[in-house]
């Protein structure tokens, strides 16, 4: 379910870091800040990469790790984590002796 976002995101990642030794030298070639904005607003453009595509995905994966979390809340509350899965002998938390 999640995978197809962390593949963009990761995609994403990488583009960012193959223009980052354009943005490097659009940075050292203007000194005012509005120009290298615009540069690299243009870098970007003619790239067709969007520097904020990581985040979105990211936006998109937050609610289905709520309600993950969520829900186990619910259940440890309810008192239904005390079965055992796999190795781990109780799912609330660590046993004290």
């Amino acid at each position: 379910l999640l995978v197809p976002f962390s593949i963009q995101q990761s995609k994403s990642s990488e583009y960012m870091k193959a223009l980052k030794p354009y943005t490097k030298k659009i940075k050292e070639k203007y000194a005012d800040q509005n120009m290298q904005n615009r540069a690299i607003a243009k870098l970007y453009e003619d790239a067709q990469q969007n520097p904020l595509a990581g985040c979105i995905t990211s936006f998109a994966q937050i609610p289905i790790f709520l309600g993950l979390y969520r829900s186990v809340t619910r259940l440890a509350a309810e008192g239904r984590l005390n079965e055992p899965f796999l190795w781990i002998p109780s799912l609330e938390g660590p046993v004290t002796a």
